[in-house]
């Protein structure tokens, strides 16, 4: 190990080695090293007895749990081919041979005779490519070689009881009722396979024992220790229940239970063994029996118990994981990892380290202890109170486990890693050294609780006496042999009596300044931190204010006021208003950010501005000027007038941008070029008229291998136009080939071609 001597006054410091670790001290000197909450970078956990934890997954003897699936080998054949799978793709079942699988008949009440006229297509190609039982197929074999046999059985009760379904009119008598309406339960034996009644019976009502999927109801408790409803019921959208009495509740989408007697009851989780019980969403139980009562938390191993808190029936504990058996997870527990079987997590307060102080002081030295999980904050803090979930625990009060291979932690001030024994056995050698050198140089001896034997006598300091401070400022040490002396300062008074001193304050005191919360006069003035409160007193003799936050005296308001008056009278100097005796509603401005100027003259639009005797402006950003103008409540609009009382508004500048309002110059300029490109528009339309007519009427060969060669001209509304032409017909008389060109007076030019068949 590391050996190390430390002199007497020196500081010592256990640090945690890395963040799996925690170290904590108290007043006696006690140095305690325990797991952090969390354990990282770990690359596995073994647990004896129990199964192995890795970056693989969960292997659990012949059963490995990853996120692919679950596999599971068979205990006495290591054949890969024999292994069964449940993964994303679906069921491997390693060529083993598949029981309890329940009709698609049997699910959809249906017969084979009812898939020939089905109309459903949907439901009947689900039926087709359902998996048939051996029970259909043995119906079906039964149905067809024995209807003689049955039809006989049915109507002279050829059965050991000797008892008929039907009487001689055809209806069910008293056995065919029983029959008909025994459901899959103890007493179903009253049904025998011996005759077609009891065959549909049994398929319509049991279907394939134990093994139910997406069935549409369910109850909300099976008693295991009845002799009825032993069936498996899946309750809910998605869900799977194998095995005698395993249940999947309502509600609990797509939920998976398998074993005798398991129960799951909350969506997305899974209860696999003998009588797990698993009540919250995402959550799982792998083992027997288990009752889980808590969300995203998972069991695995025999025995264990998560009991939640129910809050308004909401389950409020979460993210418990145990691995391991005979588990007991109680409330308050959330984030609570358990490791290993008989393991507990509840820390108890017994179980606290409590320190005065995060300082040891030896001499004039002192011992800084590192804080620790928010230990060493004040006087009597704890460094570990009362865990409540977010643990990890490998074991329990009795029966504790170690940790083996746990690498060095960091030491420092910010570390949270663990400290394997290597780590602490070297603190510890510094320790011992330490106090050897502390023995040695005092002749002292170091109790196991920290105090020192001093020539025989036993002390807890040696030559520390008394240490004196000022708060803020400077400390002192006074050892016994010294004298701690009091002096008084201005206006105290100081009074020793026995071994009390007594300090107070002169009966008339001095004071070039006064600093306090609050100063109040009896029946007079009170002033604070909020201001002075004259208490229904004048303030009298104040000069005027001059500066920005003087207060001002009554003459001051009587200018303003003045002043106001003569606003309103006569204006200010570049605004001026000359109301009515008639017209005396003062102008509102309600709309944010909105302005109103003018007798009755109303903003309440925001951002609006209405300006003039009686104008409104009640549309968002829109703006009414002069006397009575109104913008009817539209947003972003001038408005100069209304309806009916419409103004003109002049000396309007051309319009230079594409948002700029033009004027009538402009706006006839427009209009003129709009004109003038409409008559050019009309001319060139009545001369390609004019050529139309000019092109229309050349004639064409008509002459069998002749050619023609034509010129023509036409005229409309003062246009005119030229047009030619050539064509040529076939030998035999049965083609007619035409091309036609012209020109007209606004000198445009056209052509054409055609050809024609004759038949």
């Amino acid at each position: 190990g590391i050996e190390s001597k430390i002199i007497a006054g020196g500081k010592v410091q256990f640090n945690a080695g890395d963040e799996n670790l925690k170290v904590t001290s108290t007043n006696d000197g006690n140095i305690t090293y325990t797991l952090s909450d969390t354990l990282t970078d770990i690359k596995s956990l073994a647990i004896t007895g129990g199964p192995t934890l890795s970056g693989t997954g969960i292997a659990m003897g012949k059963i490995m749990i990853n996120t692919d699936g679950i596999a599971i080998t068979p205990v006495n054949n290591n054949d890969k081919s024999k292994i069964v799978s449940l993964t994303q793709n679906g069921l491997n079942n390693g060529g083993n041979t598949i029981t309890n699988i329940k009709s698609a008949l049997e699910k959809y009440g249906k017969s084979i005779e009812d898939i020939k006229n089905m109309s459903d297509t949907t439901l009947k190609n689900e039926i087709i490519n359902s998996a048939a039982t051996v029970g259909d197929l043995t119906t079906i074999k039964s149905n067809v070689s024995n209807i003689t046999t049955i039809t006989n059985d049915i109507l002279i009760g050829k059965n050991d009881k000797n008892e008929s379904y039907v009487d001689k009119d055809g209806k069910l008598s008293e056995a065919g009722k029983i029959a008909l309406t025994t459901n899959a339960s103890s007493k179903q034996n009253i049904i025998k396979n011996e005759n077609l009644i009891s065959a549909i019976t049994n398929i319509n009502n049991e279907g394939t024992k134990f093994f139910h999927v997406n069935s549409s109801t369910a109850p909300e408790n099976i008693d295991i220790n009845k002799n009825d409803d032993n069936d498996s019921s899946a309750g809910s959208f998605g869900s799977i229940a194998i095995g005698f009495k395993a249940m999947v509740s309502k509600d609990s989408n797509n939920s998976i239970s398998v074993g005798t007697g398991s129960k799951v009851t909350g969506k997305k989780s899974i209860a696999l063994g003998f009588e797990n019980i698993v009540k919250g969403e995402g959550s799982g139980a792998i083992g027997d029996p288990n009752i889980i009562n808590a969300n995203s938390s998972y069991s695995i191993g025999n025995n264990n118990h998560i009991d939640g808190e129910n809050t308004k029936d909401k389950i409020t504990m979460k993210d418990v994981f145990i691995f391991g058996n005979n588990v007991n997870v109680t409330k308050g527990m959330s984030g609570a990892v358990i490791l290993g079987s008989g393991s507990d997590g509840m820390f108890k307060n017994s179980q606290r380290v409590i320190v005065k102080d995060a300082n040891v002081t030896y001499g004039n030295k002192t011992i800084n202890f590192a804080e620790v999980g928010g230990g060493f904050a004040g006087n009597d803090k704890s460094t570990n109170a009362e865990f409540k979930g977010y643990v990890v625990s490998v074991g329990k009060e009795g029966f504790e486990r170690q940790i083996k291979h746990v690498a060095a932690g960091q030491i420092s001030a910010t570390s949270t890693d663990a400290i394997n024994g290597s780590q602490l056995y070297a603190t510890n050698k510094f320790v011992g050294n330490l106090a050897g050198s502390v023995a040695g140089i005092l002749n002292t001896k170091v109790n196991n609780d920290g105090s020192l034997v001093l020539n025989g006598n036993t002390s807890s300091q040696a030559n520390s006496g008394l240490n004196v401070g000022i708060t803020g400022g400077d400390k002192t040490t006074i050892t016994p042999s010294q004298t701690l002396s009091y002096k008084a300062g201005d206006n105290i008074n100081l009074k020793l009596s026995g071994q009390e001193i007594t300090v107070s304050t002169s009966k008339n005191p001095e004071f070039n300044k006064v600093v306090s919360n609050v100063l109040e006069i009896t029946g007079g003035p009170t002033i604070n931190n909020n201001g002075i409160d004259m208490g229904d007193k004048k303030i009298t003799n104040l000069a005027k204010g001059t500066a920005d936050k003087d207060a001002v005296n009554y003459s001051q308001l009587k200018e303003l006021k003045n002043s106001i008056d003569n606003i309103s009278l006569s204006g200010t100097k570049w605004v001026s208003a000359n109301p009515s005796n008639e017209n005396n509603i003062v102008a509102k401005s309600e709309g944010e950010n909105s302005v109103a100027v003018g007798g009755n003259a109303q903003s309440s639009g925001k951002d609006s501005t209405a300006i003039g005797n009686g104008a409104v402006a009640s549309g968002n950003n829109s703006v009414a000027l002069g006397a009575g103008s109104k913008d009817d409540g539209r947003a972003n609009t001038v408005s100069v007038g209304s309806v009916g009382n419409e103004r003109t508004i002049s000396n309007v500048a051309p319009g230079r941008k594409g948002t700029d309002a033009v004027n009538v110059n402009q706006l006839n300029s427009k209009i003129a070029g709009v004109y003038n490109d409409m008559n050019k528009i009309k001319d060139n339309a009545n001369a390609g008229i004019a050529a139309a007519f000019a092109a229309g009427n050349l004639p064409q060969s008509t002459i069998p291998g002749k050619g023609m060669f034509s010129m023509g001209g036409g005229y409309y509304e003062d246009e005119s136009a030229f047009a030619i032409g050539i064509s040529k017909m076939s030998d035999d008389g049965k083609w007619v080939f035409k091309a036609t060109g012209s020109y007209d007076s606004q000198k445009n030019v056209g052509a054409a071609a055609s050809v024609g068949f004759h038949f």
